[in-house]
């Protein structure tokens, strides 16, 4: 009886050593670059509640989901209006992430304290690498927004 475990153990781990086999490497897909040379456009509009921001830049950074702690962008351009709307189109961009600063002005606002100073942001992610237009919008606050959205008394 004893020598019957013995021959299991035998085959059992002859069984399990022999079944081995080599893992080849599969190396890691290369990290998604975002930036020029692609084929997606970005038409990019401040809004301040429901009304279009006409006066004011639009920056961007490639491959980034935040604002950059030094604040340097690699594009930039002024909103003007293009096809009966006030934007900014950013083209040929590649398939990444992408966050959009918004500095502008409403000068319909008393501007005694700075109201008429706008700012907002946000991330884009263009997720294909076929042509697409993508209609983005931009909120933006300014100094008296940010006071009654903030905390209170």
């Amino acid at each position: 009886m004893r020598t019957k475990h013995i021959l299991y153990g035998v085959v059992i781990a002859a069984i399990a050593l022999g079944c081995r086999r080599k893992n080849e490497y599969i190396a890691p897909a290369a990290p998604i670059v975002a930036g020029k040379g692609g084929n997606a456009k970005l038409w990019v509009t401040a809004k301040h509640f429901q009304k279009e921001v006409d006066t004011g830049t639009v920056y961007i950074k490639y491959n980034a989901t935040g604002m950059p702690a030094d604040m340097k962008f690699d594009d930039t351009a002024n909103i003007k209006n293009q096809n009966g709307r006030f934007m900014v189109v950013f083209d040929s961009l590649k398939r990444g992430n992408y966050y959009l600063y918004v500095k502008g002005r409403d000068l319909t606002i008393d501007k005694t304290y700075g109201f008429d100073s706008l700012w907002g942001g946000g991330r884009f992610v263009v997720v294909d690498t076929i042509a697409q237009k993508h209609d983005v919008y931009i909120n933006v606050i300014n100094q008296y927004d940010s006071w009654s959205v903030g905390p209170t008394k």
